[in-house]
């Protein structure tokens, strides 16, 4: 069964199902099963202590959701990166008036609303990005790109923004903040194979289904539709998940066998129009196999017209160019050109 999931559909979603999460934690090792509501007090906003916990307790056991080692991003996507800061801290010099502001290397003003640390407390370089720009770029990470590993925007690093880092660079974007969260704990939550989307495209709920690939029937609590937790699809109404796909294997071999079909004529088009040629009186397709160019339809599939092979003109008429037994005088001065038979001077 294929549990790659796509990315979530729009935030501000509800989980009740999360009492019956199982989470890693230190206390209980890899397979303790806890309840998550003594970790999270979920709430359709998705307050900050509650990813904390979450992230506290998910990092050493998904080393995949740190940031960590979050793929770096080339310098040409990150749409902010535009200018790479050259002695962006060094005072700029202009008709001998002396600038102690440094320069922003996305807005490129002279600005003293610097962090006073580099994007993630990671980066090798000082802060190159005034502060309104950083937030900004967050927040377009956020909430355009959907990301929650965001790289930094400084030209040439490689470092990955962590939790701490967006919170703190984001702190006066709320909306940006709760759907950040709210990315976090769904990764989170998709970690967890027994969790299941509502397959209906108007509902946005998700939950976790203790029955597995033994009672695949998924009911969401939210909206009532019916889904299939081992195929990832609309409940198959009238099927069970073998008969189901036992079909899907018939229907694989139905195209297969179309595909073959359709192959073989196309290859039979091919070799006819190379090698065939339609009779000019009934247009039934006649190959040649030897002899001379002086063609019969044959009956009683054919209407025994005859004709010539070369410019297909009734035998006994007049032959048409380029053909080897057209001879251009008239018909009156050349039987041959009537007969088929080349008229040499």
């Amino acid at each position: 069964m294929n549990k790659d999931r796509e990315e979530p559909r729009e935030f501000g979603i509800q989980f009740k199902s999360l009492k019956r999460y199982r989470c890693s934690t230190p206390e209980g090792g890899p397979n303790h099963h806890t309840d998550t509501a003594q970790y999270v007090k979920f709430h359709p906003a998705l307050n900050r202590k509650s990813i904390y916990l979450i992230r506290d307790r998910t990092t050493s056991a998904n080393p995949s959701l740190t940031s960590e080692q979050a793929p770096p991003v080339p310098p040409k996507d990150r749409r902010f990166a535009m200018n790479p800061p050259n002695r962006l801290l060094a005072p700029s010099q202009s008709a001998g008036f002396q600038n102690s502001a440094p320069t922003c290397s996305i807005c490129f003003e002279d600005t003293n609303h610097f962090p006073r640390r580099a994007p993630t407390s990671r980066c090798a370089h000082p802060p190159a990005i005034c502060a309104p720009c950083l937030e900004e770029y967050i927040s377009h990470s956020v909430l355009t790109d959907g990301l929650t590993s965001i790289p930094c925007p400084t030209p040439e690093c490689e470092q990955t923004l962590g939790y701490d880092d967006v919170i703190r660079g984001a702190k006066s974007d709320k909306i940006c903040l709760d759907r950040y969260e709210t990315l976090l704990l769904r990764r989170l939550l998709e970690h967890d194979p027994n969790f299941a989307w509502c397959k209906n495209p108007a509902c946005s709920w998700g939950q976790i289904h203790e029955g597995g690939d033994e009672n695949p029937l998924v009911i969401c609590e939210q909206c009532y539709t019916h889904s299939c937790f081992t195929h990832d699809i609309p409940w198959h109404t009238g099927f069970t998940c073998r008969q189901f796909d036992v079909n899907l294997k018939m229907e694989a071999e139905s195209r297969r066998l179309k595909e073959q079909r359709d192959d073989e004529n196309r290859e039979s088009e091919e070799y006819i129009r190379n090698h065939a040629k339609k009779c000019p009186s009934c247009g039934r397709q006649i190959q040649k196999n030897g002899g001379c160019n002086h063609m019969t339809c044959h009956s009683p599939a054919g209407c025994g017209h005859q004709f010539c092979w070369l410019c297909l003109a009734h035998w006994g008429q007049p032959h048409k160019p380029p053909c080897e037994y057209y001879y251009p005088r008239s018909a009156n001065t050349s039987p041959y050109a009537y007969s088929g038979v080349f008229y040499d001077d």
